[in-house]
């Protein structure tokens, strides 16, 4: 009873909280960038920049396809001073782009993966051949991130820089939980109940030695 009670207070204790939030520039799309697809311009993406810890739910794109693309779609770290993705790929899947003659929302579900502080780039890269344009702000909407890509004619994207100095954005959204994974120090009190509570089990352990000799 004693280690359930224990366990209990430091569970209390370390418990953090999430919070559901978004990062969006849906509502300022005001022009497009074109032509995303094989084989000339594969990658297309947007950096975005995390303060806190979080949980990365989805992130979404706005693109006309004037034909069928097949994509695979990627999360990243992201190397600022380089212009260029980092490490292996946190996250990686497939999709289709529709020839539908509008603009249309491709939703991305990453589930729930665990990022830290810092910068990531969400992209697309095309794995047929295809043209497309992309929503996008005629401006810098959002100031923690921007538009980014690459010409590789389906090739390597790892170790090459990327284009970044177009100062837009892609009408993109991410949705995401902050997460306070931080333990709280215990309060004085606290730590005088759980020593107590040591103290308690100490005393019955010897009573229970004793009765047995």
């Amino acid at each position: 009873m004693l280690n359930k009670l224990v366990m209990a207070a430091v569970l209390m204790v370390g418990a953090g909280a999430a919070s559901a939030a978004t990062i969006s520039t849906l509502a300022d799309e005001n022009g497009t960038i074109n032509s995303w697809g094989m084989p000339d311009t594969t990658y297309y993406g947007q950096t975005v920049s995390f303060g806190d810890n979080v949980d990365l739910n989805s992130f979404e794109f706005r693109i006309n396809s004037f034909n069928d693309i097949s994509y695979n779609s990627f999360v990243y770290a992201w190397d600022d001073e380089n212009g260029r993705v980092a490490g292996s790929a946190l996250f990686s899947g497939t999709g289709t782009t529709l020839a539908t003659g509008e603009m249309t929302s491709y939703l991305i579900d990453v589930g729930h993966l665990a990022l830290t502080a810092g910068k990531y780039v969400i992209f697309l890269g095309a794995t047929s051949a295809g043209s497309s344009e992309w929503g996008a702000t005629n401006d810098e909407a959002y100031d923690d991130g921007t538009f980014v890509f690459i010409n590789t004619g389906g090739g390597a994207f790892g170790s090459n820089s990327w284009t970044t100095g177009w100062n837009r954005d892609l009408a993109f959204a991410v949705n995401y939980d902050e997460v306070a994974i931080a333990p709280v120090p215990l309060p004085a009190s606290g730590l005088l109940l759980l020593a107590a509570m040591g103290g308690v089990g100490g005393l019955s352990r010897r009573r229970k030695q004793r009765m047995a000799a």
